[in-house]
């Protein structure tokens, strides 16, 4: 089965589609946060200030660090991952519902129809019906009763064979 996972950034502050990650560090702490075009305007008009009377800092030896963007290069993957068994549980629950009401359904018709003909439906699901052995399969060998927890009835057997 062809599976496609879609990401999709969503705005962090307000819920709409993003167009923008915006990095930005305070206090020795790198940020990253989804926003739209609206609102990373905002931010930059509202760091602006700031900006302009700060000074640019160097990158550390911590982002130019190999193992260090490994590490992070695996935090999304995890995260796309963890998206995508999330989507792929969500639609196998969604085509269980379909089936579950499709049957619900087609029960629903044929006890109508049933009680239109004057029948009483048989709820088939309350017999626990075991499928029958072919007849070219060999049989296994029961075991007794009470190591199985089901009754056992021994019947005697018919033949039509004159003996």
């Amino acid at each position: 089965m062809a599976e496609r996972v879609c990401v999709e950034l969503v705005d962090d502050l307000d819920g709409e589609p993003a167009q923008h990650t915006v990095q930005f560090a305070l206090d020795g702490v790198n940020y990253e946060i989804d926003l739209s075009d609206r609102n990373a305007t905002s931010l930059r008009e509202l760091l602006a200030p700031y900006i302009t009377h700060g000074r640019p800092v160097s990158k550390g030896i911590e982002e130019a660090d190999p193992v260090h963007e490994r590490v992070e290069r695996k935090k999304a993957t995890d995260q796309i991952r963890a998206v995508a068994q999330r989507s792929k549980e969500q639609h196998r629950a969604r085509l269980e519902a379909a089936a579950a009401a499709r049957e619900a359904e087609v029960r629903r018709v044929a006890e109508e129809r049933a009680a239109a003909r004057g029948e009483i439906p048989l709820d088939v699901s309350a017999l626990n019906l075991e499928a029958a052995p072919k007849a070219d399969e060999p049989q296994e060998q029961k075991s007794k009763p009470e190591e199985t927890g089901k009754p056992s009835v021994s019947l005697p057997h018919f033949s039509s064979a004159n003996h």
